[in-house]
């Protein structure tokens, strides 16, 4: 059996200790076997999104034990541990049962109220208060971890300060500040969202879980080309419905060479810059992309030259990509190309010394998940690397504007995460 962290064995403590509870641990800290460990000596029924369910079942195995993970086939007796994704849980009646641990990962599937899933899930826990601990798990450090916080004491309470809504208590404990431009804690609601979270579980940092892997900003700027501005100037503007934010995607695509009508990157000086510094690397690095068709023409002209791995919504599953990420930890290929929505959840990026953003996207919080799971414990750094367009042109812009759109929602990650350590 697996030897387990200190902060993992106080954490399985706690758990055994409660009946309602919540590890609000961000990433790579462990919580998934302190989450096994806490929940030890009966059955278990374990609720995730679908990309993480091989990391449930090979931390049961780490623990000595096995696991049915639904809907491979049916069990011919009742398995001691049941995996299922939140999307195939409300077509099942496994909430009927009497589980000695419900386990609920990654609960922002649950966000919406109106939603199949979360009737079903909050029907079941209203009218069964015998189905056992609830245990929910929190692992996003991005500005939408509040968010999930609420859905977690949604889950685990059945309301939230009698907020049934999450976006609605989303409004309520945050304001803008216009003299510091950020979103902080309502002050009338700070004491008491802090005691609701407080009275559900502990939380985690990496650095007080020991993981103290830097983070090595670079930015690349190159000179927007004459295919990308052509692409530009073709574009008709005086079309009905033309504005801000149409102009702003038109940019956001011919930054990197692709064509907004038709979606597809013939050339792209930027893109060729990427391929370029990756080939001349001699090192482990995973792509970043927003478009499909980046990490298409990225595939194509880099796999011309390496032995790269691809991670999209098309590619094979779950089990290609754990045996492609066990294929660059182990020196088989040196380079994966990855989709940020992805990769944002359930993989492992820890093998990759240096992380290239092709593209941003203006949505931070897949770009703040990506950056954390290329950390592991006893790791030094990792090189953490933008591509960005400049010109004076918007296609030449853009890549600055969503760049700092990131940043300044990692700024209100601070704010919406950090306040309740104070």
């Amino acid at each position: 059996m697996i030897e387990l962290w200190e902060h993992q064995k106080q954490a399985a403590q706690w758990i055994a200790s409660k009946d309602a509870k919540a590890l609000f641990f961000e990433m790579r800290v462990g919580k998934t076997l302190a989450a096994i460990a806490g929940t030890d000596g009966g059955s278990r029924l374990i609720v995730c999104p679908n990309t993480v369910k091989p990391v449930w079942e090979g931390d049961l195995k780490l623990w000595g034990q096995d696991s049915y993970v639904h809907p491979r086939k049916e069990p011919t007796s009742k398995p001691r541990n049941v995996i299922i994704n939140y999307e195939s849980l409300w077509r099942t009646d496994l909430l009927e049962y009497q589980w000695d641990a419900v386990i609920f990962d990654e609960s922002l599937r649950l966000q919406n109220p109106n939603s199949k899933i979360s009737q079903h899930v909050l029907h079941h826990l209203a009218r069964n208060t015998n189905i056992g601990q609830r245990l929910i798990l929190n692992g996003t450090p991005c500005p939408e971890g509040y968010q999930q916080l609420v859905c977690q004491a949604i889950a685990a309470q059945g309301n939230y300060m009698g907020l049934t809504d999450p976006w609605e208590a989303f409004r309520a404990f945050f304001v803008f500040d216009s003299d510091s431009y950020k979103w902080v804690i309502n002050p009338g609601h700070k004491k008491e969202a802090q005691e609701v979270l407080d009275s559900l579980g502990p939380r985690m940092s990496q650095k007080e879980a020991g993981i103290l892997t830097k983070k090595l900003f670079r930015s690349m700027l190159i000179p927007i080309g004459t295919h990308e501005l052509a692409l530009w100037d073709a574009i008709d503007r005086t079309a009905n419905g033309w504005n801000n934010a149409r102009a702003a995607q038109a940019a956001h695509s011919c930054a990197s060479g692709r064509d907004p009508k038709t979606g597809v990157i013939e050339r792209s000086t930027k893109l060729d810059a990427v391929i370029a510094y990756a080939v001349e690397l001699n090192a482990p690095f995973v792509i970043v992309t927003h478009h499909n068709s980046t990490l298409e023409y990225l595939r194509d002209h880099l796999g011309a030259e390496m032995d790269v791995g691809t991670i999209c919504g098309s590619d094979p599953g779950t089990d290609y990509r754990q045996n492609l990420m066990r294929k660059q930890a182990s020196g088989e290929i040196q380079g994966i190309i990855a989709n940020e929505y992805t990769v944002s959840v359930g993989v492992n990026l820890s093998a990759a010394s240096t992380l290239i953003f092709a593209e941003n996207n203006y949505c931070g919080a897949n770009r703040i998940q990506v950056e954390e799971r290329c950390t592991v414990k006893g790791k030094e750094a990792v090189e953490i690397i933008d591509f960005q367009t400049e010109g004076d042109t918007p296609p030449g812009l853009i890549d600055a504007h969503v760049l700092g759109a990131v940043r300044e929602k990692k700024d209100f990650n601070c704010t919406t995460m950090n306040w309740m350590r104070k």
